[in-house]
């Protein structure tokens, strides 16, 4: 996933969870978002991300938690939809949300 900007690093878990959970499966990601200049996103940013997730989504349900303070997001969505996600520009971490 590198195209000209620094590679995103994605746990292995969060990739066999994707994988095993097909294109209709939900997966649970937690992503942690990055400026230009590797610092935390900010808050301006984070309203990016939340419309890129909205139009991302197509119609499809999507909950997200916002952690502005701390530069990331918690995302409950379809498998399609987080594979989407990953490919954005922004991220520097995604791992699979554990509880």
């Amino acid at each position: 996933m590198k195209v000209g900007r620094k590679k995103i690093q994605i746990d292995p878990k969060l990739f066999e969870a994707l994988r095993s959970a097909g294109e209709d499966g939900t997966v649970e990601a937690v992503l942690m978002l990055q400026d230009g200049k590797d610092e935390p996103a900010s808050k301006k940013q984070m309203e990016e991300w939340k419309q890129r997730i909205k139009d991302l989504s197509e119609g499809e349900s999507v909950e997200a938690n916002y952690f502005p303070n701390l530069g990331s997001m918690a995302v409950r969505a379809k498998a399609r939809v987080v594979k989407k996600l990953l490919k954005q520009p922004g991220l520097s971490v995604a791992s699979l949300n554990r509880f």
